[in-house]
């Protein structure tokens, strides 16, 4: 008898299908989006010349190739931000060791842009190909800015100007 009315259900054949709206973060990405030939998207910036722009795809809100180096920027909300934990991802990355939260803060620089302070490692190894890194973090009210990138220590290195000129011409795109 318990075997059946398990079996059975509730006794109704329908089935009821709901839809909620997606909650979303006020710190993940917002899509690039083009009508009448003009960009909408959440920043505004000025490339360096040696800087190929690429198509931004996953997190990314902006992709660049600078020869073999890949320059990316991403926006997460505010949990995303943990210094410490960041940059020891990106040196585990390089396989390097990690560092404590002195020894990220001493590493970095810190700087001002119009769109606010932010921190910037130079982080390589040369014994690795691919060990070579800029990484940015710029808090915002709402959200974190992750700005990196990533190639042989050399050719990666070289970039530390222009990528911080990029950074400084950060700005909120607006509707003018």
């Amino acid at each position: 008898m318990v075997l059946s009315s398990v079996i059975s259900g509730c006794g109704s054949d329908d089935i009821k299908i709901y839809r909620v709206p997606k909650h979303e973060d006020a710190g993940s990405p917002k899509p690039v989006q083009k009508e009448n030939g003009h960009v909408h998207r959440p920043f505004d910036y000025d490339v360096p010349s040696e800087w190929n722009e690429q198509e931004a795809s996953g997190m990314r809100l902006a992709s660049f190739k600078a020869g073999n180096v890949d320059i990316s920027l991403v926006r997460l909300g505010l949990a995303g931000g943990d210094l410490t934990q960041n940059v020891n991802r990106w040196r585990g990355q390089i396989e390097l060791s990690h560092l404590d939260q002195d020894g990220v803060l001493k590493a970095a620089e810190k700087i001002s842009v119009p769109l606010g302070n932010y921190y910037l490692w130079a982080i390589e190894n040369p014994e690795h190909s691919q060990g070579g890194m800029l990484a940015a973090i710029l808090r915002q009210k709402d959200a974190v800015l992750f700005i990196k990138a990533w190639g042989g220590p050399v050719e990666t290195l070289a970039l530390k100007s222009e990528f911080k000129e990029f950074i400084a011409s950060l700005r909120v795109h607006r509707h003018d």
